[in-house]
């Protein structure tokens, strides 16, 4: 809710701005329009709404259990990854080569990440490549708690 006011007041403020700036320079008459300005509003809220659900969608096809959990963790390894300019695909879960990694191979562990990929049914490959989709999944996560700050 507070991203949407600060959103709606920053929006409002830009077009306050511009629509003086233009009136100062002679451009011609500007209307605010309110309803505009709303329904940007709405849009934004919606966003940020199917920003949630597809973060929850995501987090469901990895079979997580603990849910808050494994988001705090995320985010909290998504800031070290930021700051080091790392991507999630970079690291090596299994055989990690630095902190970031022994930090990525905990979370997946704790979170239990790869249980579903480890049944004796699948065949090396098959093992591989849901290990791979995985990944992928909480590295979509990752970028979906990046871009949603």
């Amino acid at each position: 809710m507070k991203l949407f006011k600060k959103t709606l007041l920053s929006l409002t403020a830009t077009m306050a701005i511009v629509t003086q700036s233009n009136a100062l320079l002679g451009v011609g008459d500007v209307v605010f329009d309110p309803t505009a300005a709303f329904k940007a509003g709405v849009q934004i809220k919606k966003m940020k709404e199917q920003i949630t659900l597809a973060t929850d969608t995501l987090i469901a096809t990895t079979g997580i259990k603990d849910a808050v959990n494994f988001y705090e963790d995320i985010k909290e390894l998504t800031e070290v990854m930021e700051q080091f300019k790392v991507q999630i695909t970079d690291l090596n879960i299994e055989n990690p080569k630095s902190q970031i990694g022994l930090m990525a191979q905990q979370i997946f562990k704790r979170n239990q990440i790869f249980d579903n990929c480890s049944v004796d049914y699948l065949s090396t490959l098959q093992k591989e490549t849901c290990k791979n989709k995985q990944i992928r999944n909480v590295s979509d996560i990752a970028t979906t708690i990046i871009y949603s700050q």
